[in-house]
């Protein structure tokens, strides 16, 4: 439910089918759970438009502002999950121009990824991360969950 005000009221039927609200007036109520915590990062590797084939790398980081990230899905089409990628190394490089991020400096993550398991042709490749308020992003986020790949396995 998102922040701010609201109102809330039952609507019940009886055995007749008729409608009845209670209370009669809706009672007034506020959210206040703060704002989504965002999820940052970037991808070292691969890069937007690379072409992939066999086994390759990933690498990069992620990270949310005063949270702490929980769990990550490698996934490709922003839909089919390929694994999950090692999280919490050390990131030294990024978290030199970082603040408010308890995790520094272990925000990296890496994942070997076999790209024979995935049909040659154009794909979106990102990892999605949950944080300890299960706020939920994309890394990187370019290209709506992720970076543009070719995949050519011939």
């Amino acid at each position: 439910m998102p922040d701010g005000q609201h109102t809330l009221q039952i609507r019940a039927r009886d055995e007749t089918g008729r409608f009845t609200l209670i209370p009669d007036t809706p009672i007034a109520f506020t959210v206040k759970n703060g704002a989504p915590a965002a999820i940052l990062g970037g991808m070292d590797t691969p890069k937007s438009n690379d072409h992939l084939s066999g086994t390759i790398h990933m690498t990069g980081y992620a990270y949310s502002p005063g949270q702490k990230i929980l769990a990550n899905v490698v996934a490709i089409d922003n839909f089919f999950s390929l694994g999950t990628a090692r999280y919490g190394i050390a990131r030294p490089d990024i978290c030199a121009q970082l603040t408010n991020v308890p995790a520094c400096p272990n925000i990296g993550f890496t994942f070997d990824l076999d790209t024979t398991t995935i049909l040659n042709g154009p794909h979106t490749l990102g990892v999605l991360f949950i944080n300890d308020h299960n706020d939920q992003g994309f890394v990187p986020n370019l290209v709506n969950g992720g970076i543009n790949v070719f995949v050519d396995n011939h």
